[in-house]
């Protein structure tokens, strides 16, 4: 596999305090989207991103094929949501890295709360950036207008979905996360 074959996928993932009714269904919609992405093959890298009123990297730009599922450690709802620092955050880390092809898939279940280091105008700088790169920004929210908040940011309706706050909802968002991210690694 050559470098430029390498697709990174960044997975920025709401673990706020309004996740907890969701956990065990965030939970296994994630550990489905990794299986499906590490059925896939070995052609990209991955990394995860959680996010409350914090920012934690529990997987950082790691073989595909290495990542481990979460489990009730590694995902622990809580605090606030600082989306739009989360999301500046990465989009800097990946514009540092400048890989080739990035998909950054956005999940949350409600409203920017708590970020400090990034607005909206400045999220929807980066994004455009990003997208000007020819990567791909995909924006998953349930419990807000995800087609407004997504709008906000820049992102298009067609890289918008919303889902239901609720078991199905949660494991139908995750599932629309991998089918675009398996799109984007094939195209």
């Amino acid at each position: 596999m050559r470098k430029n074959d390498v697709v990174e996928i960044v997975a920025i993932v709401d673990q706020s305090g309004s996740m907890s009714s969701v956990r065990d269904d965030a939970i296994g919609g994630f550990n489905t989207f990794l299986a499906d992405q590490q059925a896939q093959g070995d052609n990209a890298r991955l990394t995860l991103v959680l996010f409350d009123d914090r920012y934690l990297v529990p997987v950082k730009d790691v073989p595909i094929q290495e990542v481990q599922p979460l489990d009730h450690e590694t995902y622990v709802p809580k605090g606030m949501t600082a989306m739009n620092d989360a999301i500046g955050r990465v989009l800097v880390e990946l514009e540092e890295k400048n890989p080739k092809k990035a998909i950054i898939t956005i999940l949350t279940d409600g409203a920017e709360n708590a970020s400090k280091e990034f607005n909206s105008v400045q999220i929807k700088s980066k994004i455009k950036a990003a997208e000007d790169r020819g990567w791909q920004v995909v924006f998953l929210a349930a419990n807000i207008d995800a087609f407004a908040a997504g709008g906000s940011l820049g992102i298009s309706g067609s890289n918008t979905f919303a889902f239901a706050a609720n078991s199905q909802g949660v494991h139908e968002a995750f599932a629309c996360m991998s089918v675009r991210a398996s799109s984007y690694r094939s195209a």
